[in-house]
C-alpha cells in the first residue's frame, strides 16, 4: 500500500491518502520519476549491449551449421532439403543484420548521439 499525496489548494499544503496505486500525483516528483525511468533505460541498454553481440555470434554459428548440413543434404541427393536449410541460413544472416542495427542503436544511445536511422533490406 502506498500513500498518495495531493495538493489541497493552489499554494496550499499536501494531504495524504492511502491507496494501492501510484500516479503522477504520488509523493514522487515527476523529476525523480524521470530519473528512475532514465536509470531503467540505461540498465536496459547495458543489458542489450551484452545480449545483442551474443545473439549475433550464436546466430552466426547456427548459420554456419545450417550451411554445412545443407551441403551434406545436397551430397546425398536431397537438393530440395538442402535448399530449405540454406534458406534458413540466409534468413538467420538477415536476422543478424537487424540485430547489428540494434547494436548500432544501443551504441549511439549510450554515447548520447540519439537514435540512428538506417535502412532495412
Amino acid at each position: 500500500m502506498s500513500v498518495l499525496w495531493r495538493r489541497t489548494a493552489p499554494g496550499g499544503g499536501f494531504s495524504g491518502t492511502r491507496g494501492n496505486s501510484r500516479s503522477p500525483s504520488s509523493c514522487r516528483s515527476r523529476k525523480s520519476h524521470d530519473h528512475s525511468a532514465a536509470a531503467e533505460g540505461a540498465e536496459l541498454l547495458r543489458k542489450l549491449g551484452v545480449l545483442l553481440p551474443h545473439w549475433i555470434e550464436h546466430n552466426a554459428e547456427h548459420a554456419g551449421s545450417f550451411r554445412a548440413w545443407a551441403e551434406e543434404a545436397r551430397a546425398s541427393g536431397a537438393e530440395h532439403l538442402a535448399a530449405h536449410i540454406e534458406e534458413a541460413a540466409r534468413r538467420t544472416e538477415v536476422t543478424n543484420g537487424h540485430l547489428e542495427g540494434a547494436v548500432e542503436q544501443v551504441d549511439a544511445s549510450i554515447s548520447n548521439h540519439g537514435p540512428l536511422h538506417h535502412h532495412h533490406f
